[in-house]
């Protein structure tokens, strides 16, 4: 018999990881504009 699966930890796993990637899509946004910006 299959052991049921856990949907709420992998939820909880899946956002964390999606909001870790989001942030850091930003951070280096920031980091390409600021770069851009200054040999402008």
């Amino acid at each position: 018999m299959r052991k049921p699966r856990d949907f709420d930890s992998e939820l909880q796993a899946l956002s964390e990881k999606a909001k870790q990637l989001k942030d850091r899509k930003v951070h280096q946004l920031g980091e390409l504009v600021t770069a851009t910006a200054a040999d402008a």
